[in-house]
């Protein structure tokens, strides 16, 4: 993450490489320093004594003051002709040389003022730095003449102001914190500073600026560290490998460029040279806290998670602020059977992560009461300068401000005893839980080196020829004509409101019982107040098999008025018919499936509120007892959500979701008499915080119980585990995100989670998640490697780089080539217009396909078809067959274009089987069936899941990408109800219905010619 710092923090705001900014910014020094020197006079003025030269040095500043720089500059070197050292006719001069723009005589002057603790020393220095800061832009220089001007006058607000900037800029941001911390100290909190302490070590401030100071400076350290940071972000590890080196060989006790050095040489696989590294770091250099998280990183690589845990612990204990480490230890932990050590950690980075983005939201927003959450939330991790600064800034806002007041004045009080560091001790955990047991890392040989990220696999079959992977459009000519409306206008004035951001989901259900997918799309509106005016309506498509749908809304009688978000597929009564639960902004509907084509409202037996904003919803059977139970996804709340906008008001943009409430989800029970119960408290999903836009119910730890994974906007993701004791019994879940490690992604950070996948992508049996995020964050892969417990793989699967700043909605796995590896599909979109900015508004879909083993590949858009080059508002996705050959297409609704039926027409894939399930013992859908094919020498696991990520329901159907092979040895069967079943035998090529208990299979039809 790059921090791009605001020119009230930067003293050389106005600086450019072109000549004509260099005189607008020479202007800009010669303003400052003149400024200054009238400071400057005063002091002469007030300290001079009443000798002959003191005379002339007083007469020369009230002629500097005046503006005649020549005549001061006289009077000042004939004051030095009597007496060369004087200090008070140095600063004349220095001053004087200044206003005439000889800015290399100033520094002259002023080096030769010797620091002797008085005011004109500390003035010197000061003027030396700044000098050298924006004129001569030399940042080592300059910190060398601030750190002098320190040991002088340890308080000066400005001093620490411009070591806090300069030091930031070169990625210094460790050492940067008891400057930024002082300026609390003194009074001069600002919002910039204390969001940048919030923000992670990694983070570079003005990354745009460096340039012009590595070029005004050859032999400065301090540009290149910082370019050897931009380059490790863009992944160029050779070009920041040499740019550090350069900095060590100009500054070896760099200590930051002494730890950087061996995080790069770690991210590029030179194990070799980072055992080198190793054994030569400075031992001075272990007091760095992120020289703990490069061996932490080492140890994970070499599988050592005891060392791993030691290192992480090390890092924490001198930072405990750190709330990537503090999240990892944590995870570790977990896995090293230490879960109640693990929960303190764990419980650490989620509050850390919850102060970083409260006070992101109180820099960018600033209201009130933005400014008192991030004060009372780094007051509940100890960091009680900065709950003080937070304070003074609202005192600065609103001196009347209750809160602020009381606060500042308790924290100002205990003050003293106070040292300079962000947290006070007793909030750090390594004082509770004490890790030096477990073994400290030896790197006595290194091991080969390893393959870097742009070393990948080419991307072939398994037959070793290249995959052609094509997509086309076929939602017109098949005559799916659906258009999304958000109440807004997306595609000539952008979102402004947050109704109008999450636009709508896509269901897919055989709802005749015909063998041939429909579509359901969940339809907004226009906003009138309370409720939606009703142009428009929810529609179904029903397919007639001949490669044509209709529209049959009104004589299946789901026309829904109101403003409809998301749709969910389940057989509610399990008599054989899906029914269909519509997550609306206000009252959610129960349509239940007549059998005849038709759906009766039974929105009267579902409990809910008339002023919820539910997003998703998922129907399964939760609690054992064959009857589907719904979980609704609920975002947000608040009397304004409606009508609330931000931005300029000429302008308007939607709001970011931290200024809203968040809304508590809901668990229905479904109690077997068409009725259902709300028991959300009692069941334990009432984590609250979350701000829901997708779900997937699945069978996480191979129990045979289905758990929830909901994907949470700006705040951590929920993992209700099923905790429920008897198949029926009372509905139990406990939440474990955090320590599942799916809450955060792997750098401890809760990211704007939309949309879903699920399925197994690195063959080893177990249920992934994949979740797409906001245009600043990666969309994060979640790699299921024990039961329940999942590791951010984002980077090692090659799904890390985002060439564009995208922003993710739908997503979903689905096996485009046929050969066995679960592929990638996602729609992207803006939910701002910030093309003025230099972001895309509308974005491109994507496509990943997987290489084997969980490693993506992206596809280019020009290969793919020409869908792939329209970009669009996408949002919802569903995953759907609906032409019957085998091949996973998918259904996209966008904001700002028709729906798209995104049909597969790669011309050369492997065989499939496909598999319809049906429960008997079971509930009818079979939801958390897991299927298990032997296929020659590879096994293949797929899994029956629901909620299906943001708004949507995919096809009740597994498709299973067999490549060559003729059949599947072996299919075996794990419904929810425990039983077991094997089938021998399959054929490839087609399409079957397996019913729990029944030993043969119904052949439904081929899916090849």
């Amino acid at each position: 993450m790059s921090v791009s710092q605001p020119n009230d923090g930067n003293p050389t705001a106005a600086t450019s490489g072109s000549d004509g900014n260099r005189t607008k910014r020479r202007s800009v020094v010669v303003f400052l320093l003149v400024a200054s020197a009238a400071v400057a006079a005063a002091i002469i003025l007030n300290r001079i004594g009443s000798t002959p030269n003191a005379e002339i040095v007083a007469e020369g500043a009230r002629v500097l003051e005046k503006g005649d720089y020549s005549a001061a500059l006289a009077m000042a070197e004939e004051a030095l002709e009597n007496d060369s050292n004087d200090p008070a006719a140095l600063l004349l001069a220095a001053q004087s040389a200044v206003g005439l723009e000889e800015f290399d005589a100033a520094l002259e002057f002023l080096d030769r003022i010797g620091d002797d603790g008085n005011s004109r020393a500390v003035e010197a220095r000061i003027l030396s730095g700044e000098l050298l800061l924006m004129q001569f832009q030399r940042l080592s220089a300059a910190e060398d003449q601030y750190r002098r001007t320190l040991t002088q006058d340890e308080t000066n607000p400005l001093v620490h102001e411009r070591l806090a900037y300069l030091l930031g800029l070169q990625g210094r941001r460790w050492e940067a914190i008891p400057h930024r911390l002082a300026l609390i100290r003194a009074g001069q909190a600002s919002p910039l500073h204390l969001y940048l302490l919030s923000v992670d070590l990694d983070s570079i401030e003005n990354p745009e600026e460096i340039e012009q100071y590595a070029d005004a400076a050859a032999a400065d350290p301090g540009p290149r560290l910082a370019l050897a940071r931009i380059a490790t972000g863009a992944g160029n590890y050779d070009r920041a490998e040499e740019l550090l080196q350069q900095a060590l060989k100009l500054r070896p006790d760099l200590a930051e460029a002494n730890v950087r050095l061996g995080e790069t040489l770690l991210a590029s696989g030179k194990n070799s040279a980072f055992a080198v590294w190793s054994r030569e770091l400075p031992q001075a250099v272990l007091d760095h806290p992120v020289a703990w998280v490069v061996y932490g990183h080492w140890a994970e690589r070499t599988g050592q998670k005891e060392v791993e845990a030691r290192c992480l612990w090390e890092a924490v204990r001198r930072n405990p602020n750190d709330r990537r480490s503090m999240y990892r230890l944590g995870r570790v932990l977990v896995e090293l059977d230490r879960a109640d050590d693990a929960e303190v950690f764990l419980d650490r980075a989620r509050r850390l992560e919850a102060y970083a983005k409260a006070a992101e939201v109180a820099y960018h927003v600033g209201t009130d009461d933005h400014l008192q959450d991030a004060a009372s939330l780094a007051d509940d991790c100890g960091l009680l300068w900065e709950s003080s600064g937070w304070s003074q800034v609202a005192l600065d806002q609103d001196p009347l401000s209750t809160w602020a007041r009381e606060r500042a004045e308790r924290l100002r009080a205990n003050s003293a005893e106070l040292a300079l560091s962000r947290a006070v001790p007793e909030s750090n955990p390594t004082r509770k839980i004490d890790l030096t047991d477990l073994p400290l890392p030896t790197l006595n040989s290194a091991p080969d080196d390893a393959p870097t990220a742009d070393q990948a696999e080419p991307d072939t079959a398994v037959d070793g020829n290249l995959v052609v992977v094509t997509f086309a459009d076929r939602a017109a000519e098949c005559g799916m004509n659906f258009q999304y409306e958000n109440g807004g206008q997306p595609r000539t004035h952008g979102i402004v409101r947050m109704y109008e951001v999450v636009g709508g989901g896509v269901a897919v259900l055989d709802f005749d019982h015909d063998g041939w997918p429909d579509v359901y799309f969940a339809q907004g509106g226009e906003w009138s107040g309370e409720s939606r005016r009703n142009p428009h309506s929810d529609r179904l498509f029903r397919s007639r098999g001949d490669q044509r749908f209709d529209d049959v809304t009104q004589h299946a009688g789901v026309a829904e008025e109101r403003f409809s978000q998301g749709a969910a597929v389940g057989d509610v009564n399990n008599d054989g018919f899906p029914d269909l639960f519509i997550a609306n902004i206000g009252p959610n509907r129960l349509l239940m499936n007549n059998g005849d084509g038709t759906f009766s409202d039974a929105a009267e037996h579902v409990p809910g509120d008339s002023a919820q904003y539910s997003t998703s919803a998922v129907v399964a059977d939760l609690n054992g007892d064959a009857n589907p139970d719904v979980y609704v996804v609920n975002y947000l709340a608040g009397s304004d959500l409606f009508t609330k906008t931000c931005g300029d008001p000429q302008r308007p943009r939607s709001c970011l979701p931290h200024e809203f409430a968040a809304a508590e989800d809901h668990l229905l029970l479904n109690l077997g008499t068409g009725e259902f119960e709300d028991v959300t408290s009692d069941a334990g999903v009432d984590a609250g915080g979350g701000k829901g836009l997708g779900v997937v119910a699945a069978d996480f730890h191979g129990e045979g119980s289905l758990s929830l994974f909901v994907a949470n906007d700006v705040s951590p993701n929920f993992l209700y585990v099923n905790r429920t004791a008897d198949s029926g019994g009372r509905l139990a879940f406990q939440e474990r995100g955090l320590s599942s490690g799916v809450a955060l992604n792997g750098n401890g950070r809760q990211e704007s989670s939309m949309g879903v996948a699920a399925g197994d992508v690195d063959g080893d049996g177990r249920v992934d998640l994949f979740v797409t995020n906001f245009d600043n964050e990666t969309n994060t892969l979640y790699l299921q490697t024990d039961k329940m417990l999942f590791v951010d793989a984002t980077a090692r699967s090659g799904l890390a780089d985002k060439p564009l700043p995208l922003l993710g909605w739908g997503t979903q796995f689905l096996d485009a080539d046929l050969d066995g590896w679960l592929d990638l599909l996602l729609t992207n979109g803006h939910i701002n217009d910030l093309r003025d900015h230099g972001k895309p508004y509308q974005m491109p879909p994507q496509f990943f396909r997987n290489q084997g083993g969980g490693r993506f590949t992206e596809h280019a858009a020009e290969s793919l078809g020409p869908f792939f080059s329209q970009w669009r508002l996408g949002r919802g996705m569903a995953r759907i067959d609906w032409n019957r050959d085998g091949l996973d297409d998918a259904v996209i609704s966008h904001l700002d274009a028709p729906a798209a039926l995104l049909t597969n027409t790669s011309a050369e894939t492997g065989r499939a089987l496909a598999v319809r399930l049906v429960g008997v013992h079971s509930s009818r859908d079979a939801i958390g069936a897991t299927l298990t094919a032997r296929v020659g020498t590879r096994t293949l696991v797929r899994q029956l899941t629901a909620g299906d990520g943001n708004q949507c329901s995919n096809e009740r159907r597994l498709i299973f990408g067999l490549g060559e092979a003729a059949d599947v040895d072996r299919l075996e069967v794990r419904w929810p109800s425990g039983r077991r079943q094997q089938f021998a035998h399959l054929l490839a090529g087609t399409d079957i219905t397996l019913v729990e208990g029944r030993n043969q299979p119904v052949l439904i039809r081929h899916t090849e010619p």
